[in-house]
């Protein structure tokens, strides 16, 4: 995650009502080392306050400075900062990476574009940012909000629908090429710079930030470790739904971190859902009466990650009750059980984070092993696009207290 405009939009908004200038910055490029990536904000208001953030802290200063200099002139900046160099004043990247931001001063008037894109993400609906970050350019500093079409509930249509722009980048051609290639930058799903076309045969360059409807974390089974894993859920930008047959311990004050408590049985629930290779489901309930017929739905379905709490018993069990429902090999080999990453614990709080911690590693196709024992760069310049099919690392034999303390410890 980080602080996008997206995720800051409602105070944007809301400051921006006020009459209060401020100053947005924005993450264009990020290279080498940086763990950044592009579209993260930081605010500055004209009182100083500050929210949001764009680096890990060794550049911050320095881009507050950018901010107040841009509020001062009402000019747009975009500025560098490189690796550590020669200049012992020169404000640098520790990480070893280079990041360049653009910073525009925005008036206390109306701004449509943050308008257009809160009312989105109140909506749930999928939206694109266009805005111009040519520091020289005429038109820098103009922005434009292109919505798709509401995705509505949880497991409705998510896929874009007829862009609509709000706002303006100052120019026919490129408000034009912005609402046309729209379909595509929300079917990617990945901010960039990109060249538009302007009138008079020129071209801009804009910074691209997709705003998406959440990917989905289904938790099937209200028991003591899906808490603590809707908890890290949310925490991590999904939208968490628990659904259990039981009404009795199925309840919003049991789980408060969840989006959406369903008192349904999974199977049935899961089979009423449109989820997407970008969403997950975890089954923690244990029990092959409520595991069973919804793993059957999970793995025929398109969820990019499906997990099952259980021993290796319980899963080989499980395994051969799958086969019995006319499941094959392509299909068990989704399944990911016992779910999670050997971590050593077993409290269920570490077993939430055992849990999302092979979410990520799935997702992000990371290798699931201490950092300190591999080589290469810290952070993949790859976009992060699919589930990896794999396993995200593989099994070691224990050799010390280090790894884990036995079977199902997490």
């Amino acid at each position: 995650m980080g602080n996008t405009v997206s995720d800051l939009v409602e105070h944007l908004a809301g400051i921006s009502g006020a009459g209060v200038p401020f100053a947005l910055v924005s993450l264009v490029e990020a290279t080498g080392g940086s763990p950044r990536r592009l579209g993260l904000a930081l605010v500055v208001e004209s009182d100083g306050q500050v929210t949001g953030g764009v680096a890990g802290g060794c550049v911050e200063a320095a881009v507050y400075a950018w901010a107040e200099q841009a509020l001062a002139t009402g000019r747009c900046l975009r500025r560098r900062v490189a690796a550590s160099g020669g200049d012992i004043l020169a404000p640098t990247a520790s990480c070893g990476g280079e990041l360049e931001v653009f910073v525009r001063r925005c008036s206390g008037e109306g701004h449509p574009e943050l308008l257009a894109l809160r009312e989105a993400n109140r909506r749930d609906q999928e939206a694109v940012l266009v805005t111009v970050v040519d520091e020289d350019h005429p038109l820098a500093g103009q922005a434009v909000t292109v919505l798709g079409a509401p995705s509505g509930a949880p497991g409705g249509d998510r896929q874009p629908g007829r862009p609509h722009p709000h706002g303006t980048l100052g120019d026919r051609a490129a408000d034009r090429a912005a609402t046309g290639r729209a379909r595509e930058w929300l079917t990617a799903r990945r901010p960039g710079r990109h060249r538009l076309p302007t009138v008079g045969g020129g071209e801009v360059e804009v910074l691209v930030e997709t705003h998406a409807a959440p990917d989905r974390l289904v938790l099937i089974g209200s028991t003591v470790h899906a808490d603590p894993l809707a908890r890290l859920g949310r925490l991590l930008g999904y939208h968490v739904t628990v659904c259990d047959p039981r009404p009795l311990f199925t309840t919003a004050r049991r789980f408060p971190a969840a989006h959406d408590v369903v008192v349904d049985w999974p199977h049935r629930y899961l089979a009423g859902q449109r989820l997407t290779g970008r969403d997950a489901v975890c089954l923690l309930t244990h029990d092959s009466r409520v595991d069973v017929p919804a793993l059957v739905v999970a793995l025929r379905g398109p969820a990019g990650y499906v997990g099952a709490l259980g021993s290796r018993s319980t899963h080989r069990r499980r395994v051969g009750e799958l086969r019995g429902r006319g499941l094959g090999d392509r299909e068990l080999a989704r399944l990911r059980a016992p779910v999670g990453l050997d971590l050593g614990g077993d409290r269920p709080e570490e077993t939430a984070v055992s849990v999302a911690a092979e979410i990520i590693a799935c997702r992000a196709g990371g290798s699931g092993r201490p950092l300190t024992f591999l080589d290469g760069p810290v952070h993949s310049a790859a976009p992060r696009t699919a589930w990896t099919r794999q396993a995200p690392h593989q099994p070691t034999r224990r050799t010390g207290p280090q790894c884990g303390t036995g079977e199902g410890t997490r």
